[in-house]
């Protein structure tokens, strides 16, 4: 399995050089671009995307999920695939008028680290 592109983790316009990374608002789902969305908004719209194309449902061209005879959609699971990176969604919370969404990201890395270590990237190569 080929490891995740660029494209698949932040969008078919994300486009990186030596020094930035440059992300299209657009392509992050669920998120609705503003010029100032907060930071948190931006980060679920990562994560979102990235469990997207970890785990879902398989869907039509024109975006209906594709259900069996029985009616349960048809899903897919590629973790297994991504043996450092898991992004799963877990549950909704409807707090005070508020949907909270809340997804579960594992970083697998060697060896493993007490709680509270900093990681660097260059750990997940």
């Amino acid at each position: 399995m080929q490891p995740l592109s660029l494209a698949d983790i932040f969008g078919a316009s994300a486009i990186q050089d030596g020094t930035t990374l440059t992300i299209t608002k657009a392509d992050l789902p669920g998120l609705t671009p503003t010029m100032n969305n907060r930071a948190e908004q931006l980060l679920v719209g990562i994560l979102e995307r990235l469990r997207s194309r970890i785990r879902g449902n398989i869907t039509s061209p024109t975006g209906l999920t594709l259900t069996s005879p029985a009616g349960s959609p048809i899903t897919f699971d590629q973790s297994k695939y991504y043996e450092r990176l898991d992004c799963l969604y877990w549950r909704v919370n409807f707090r005070a008028g508020q949907r909270i969404d809340q997804l579960i990201v594992h970083c697998y890395i060697t060896p493993p680290l007490a709680p509270g270590t900093v990681i660097a990237p260059s750990q997940f190569e």
